[in-house]
């Protein structure tokens, strides 16, 4: 299964909007294989922290909250468009790269946006 950034940018959007208490649950039950996958992506590169009890057999994840890598990501790729223009860059290159290559690419996009970059 491959890496979404789609899914991945959903995934943080739905985290940060979450209150004090409250968390993201995805289970195979109800969810699509491509979300739980992505969710324990962002698992592992530790921009989420999880409360989930069946993440070993990847069958289900509780979301409690974003870690300020996660934050940071999402801050990076927010803006579709941003994400848009990440997207056609790596296809330069058959289409995929690491979460970090991705997240220096977006902020390039997003400082030439703000007149910054070159």
């Amino acid at each position: 299964m491959k890496r979404d950034l789609d899914v991945i940018r959903e995934i943080l959007l739905q985290v940060e909007s979450l209150g004090l208490n409250e968390r993201v649950k995805y289970d195979s039950t109800y969810d699509s294989p491509e979300e739980i996958h992505n969710a324990l992506l962002l698992l592992d590169a530790r921009f989420i922290v999880s409360e989930s009890q069946d993440t070993f057999r990847r069958r289900a994840i509780s979301i409690a909250r974003m870690t300020d890598s996660g934050h940071t990501f999402l801050d990076s790729i927010r803006d579709p468009s941003i994400l848009s223009k990440v997207k056609q860059e790596l296809l330069k290159v058959g289409g995929g790269a690491s979460l970090n290559t991705i997240q220096t690419l977006a902020n390039k996009f997003v400082l030439e946006g703000l007149g910054l970059g070159g």
